[in-house]
């Protein structure tokens, strides 16, 4: 897509109408990390590649230096001390006239490239921007390091200064700002690499900027939250405001959430985890997970979790689960099944996915209760309980954006023609087939997995024996968003290399290395962990690549790919992650 959305203009109505549908019928940006990694769904009411742009794009104003669009990217095209560009209207209130600026909280987003090599060289945004005297910045060096700086009455003054993932001279690197009122967080590279506690938000603009170096600039777009925000907690800064129903809970050594009361019913929920399926703008479904721990080891002391109110999951350590319900303070008990991983003063991963009528229970990454009908509980909240037993709980994780869907593909049928992304592939008999050994040929499937969190494996051969000749897997690959035709791969050499990747705007990018021990003509298994913002790889159960941060790419296909080989793969599947 070439165009804005809910575009910013220069107070035409048509966009004003069009913003008022994209806010009606959003579609949000996923994300799950842990606390400061994590990425709340978000309204997007202005985004754009330039695609159609030429000279300057509708929606901005050129404040300093020269900038045109070129190709598909918006450049800085004169290396002088300051070139700035702003936009100076955002139709935000459909109703209202567009305003000559945002307020927090929004996300910016953009991605940049960096012509030039010096550590004086900067290329960047701008937001608070009220004039040329007046703004804040951050701006990085392709030498790997950043500085944020606020601009008041021409005077700069330092606000951070550090080092960020992936640069280098002609490299494409994701920017992300996430601007809270005076609090923000920034993102580079995929990583955190500031917070900032200090900011004076004063409704200015957004916009981009370089000082001494020509730069492309490209997928800028501004967010703001949306609906109930689903969210990672991991009690490393004490307890969030949540509403409890009995027992004492507080946060105890090493970030976790602990109950210390021993009662019959202690409840603690998140304010957002609501269920209500009579209300057509409500959440209809959700995934709430969490680790726990139950100190005490007899029949009747249980830890678990509620949902819709009225329903709840809880375990004995003596390895039993029960789905109950109450009603009218009487508990029935609807299901029962035995489980494996928890026992006295063990930890043990939960995923529990509530839909309207169902609730599914997973417990280490297998499943305990499939679709358990829940016909007559419409809604009510979620959250953590104990009975008759103190309890821990770490990792808790709110989603109300649908369930994970875990994929199998054995090849024993034609391959679904929408899955060859480019190449010549045949699927058939059990394997898929790789017949074109083309510089880049690539199959991504339709899966349904998370941005993160998930386990994605795939059995490789490679046909050929070169070094040049590479087999592997793709991932987050990115099909129909502002970002299509970005991805991450990891792929294997016949000669013992590994390599690492991330492909965005078409630029493959080597993030990692490594070395395995696989020639030839020889089947192999590849396993991809996507947890939190890290990815690890391993080879035939051998970590190759451990915890490499990536985060630029939101949820996405997997696939496989190959360069300048013929190459055979089967049994490509996904499943959740196992437990950190």
């Amino acid at each position: 897509m070439a165009t804005t959305v809910g575009r910013i203009v220069n107070g035409a109505d048509s966009s004003r109408h069009s913003t008022l549908l994209l806010l009606i019928a959003i579609l949000p940006t996923i994300a799950a990390a842990m606390d400061s990694e994590f990425s709340p769904p978000t309204a997007t009411f202005f985004l754009t590649d330039f695609t159609d742009a030429t000279s300057v794009p509708e929606g901005w104003q050129i404040n300093a230096g020269s900038w045109a669009a070129v190709a598909g990217t918006y450049n800085s095209t004169s290396a002088v001390a300051t070139a700035t560009t702003t936009m100076p209207e955002y139709v935000i209130n459909p109703i209202e006239m567009p305003g000559e600026g945002v307020n927090p909280p929004y996300t910016y987003r953009a991605r940049l490239l960096n012509q030039r090599a010096g550590a004086g060289n900067l290329a960047g945004i701008v937001f608070d921007y009220l004039d040329a005297a007046n703004y804040d910045e951050v701006v990085f060096a392709p030498t790997g390091t950043f500085v944020a700086r606020r601009v008041r009455n021409g005077t700069r003054t330092v606000l951070r200064q550090s080092t960020y993932p992936g640069g280098g001279q002609n490299v494409w690197v994701d920017v992300e700002l996430r601007h809270l009122s005076s609090f923000a967080e920034l993102r580079a590279g995929g990583k955190v690499v500031a917070q900032f506690s200090d900011l004076q938000p004063n409704g200015g603009r957004l916009g981009l900027t370089t000082h001494n170096t020509r730069a492309k600039f490209d997928q800028v777009s501004i967010a703001v939250p949306f609906d109930a925000q689903p969210f990672r907690e991991a009690f490393d800064s004490g307890v969030p405001n949540w509403s409890t129903f009995g027992g004492e809970w507080s946060a105890g050594p090493g970030g976790t959430l602990s109950n210390t009361s021993v009662q019959q019913t202690s409840a603690i929920h998140p304010d957002g985890v609501y269920i209500d399926i009579m209300t057509p703008d409500a959440v209809h479904s959700y995934t709430l997970r969490a680790r726990m721990l139950n100190p005490y080891g007899a029949a009747g002391n249980l830890v678990g979790m509620f949902f819709n109110d009225h329903a709840e999951v809880v375990f004995s350590p003596t390895g039993v689960a029960r789905i109950n319900l109450i009603r009218n303070g009487v508990t029935e008990t609807i299901a029962t099944a035995s489980y494996s991983g928890g026992g006295r003063n063990v930890w043990f991963d939960v995923r529990t996915d509530v839909e309207a009528f169902t609730v599914t229970v997973a417990v280490n990454g297998v499943t305990v209760f499939d679709t358990i009908p829940l016909a007559e509980i419409f809604q009510g909240f979620g959250g953590l309980v104990t009975h008759w037993a103190p309890g821990r709980f770490d990792d808790v994780w709110y989603d109300d954006h649908g369930t994970f869907q875990p994929l199998i593909e054995t090849f024993d049928a034609e391959l679904p023609p929408s899955w060859a992304v480019s190449g010549t592939w045949f699927a058939g008999g059990g394997t898929l087939f790789n017949l074109s050994a083309g510089a880049s040929d690539i199959v991504a499937t339709a899966c349904a997995c998370w941005e993160t969190d998930f386990s994605y494996r795939a059995r490789l051969l490679n046909q050929y024996g070169a070094s040049g000749n590479l087999v592997g897997v793709v991932y987050n690959y990115q099909r129909h968003s502002l970002y299509t035709g970005d991805y991450y791969e990891v792929v294997f050499s016949p000669t013992g290399q590994a390599i690492l990747n991330k492909v965005l705007n078409g630029m493959r990018q080597r993030v990692a290395t490594g070395t395995h021990s696989v020639p030839r003509n020889v089947w192999f298994d590849v396993e991809v962990l996507r947890q939190g913002l890290d990815t690890t790889v391993k080879v035939n159960g051998a970590t190759i690549f451990n915890k490499v941060p990536q985060s630029e790419l939101s949820f996405g296909d997997v696939g496989v790919v190959t360069h300048w080989a013929k190459a055979w793969f089967d049994n490509l599947s996904v499943a959740d992650a196992p437990p950190r």
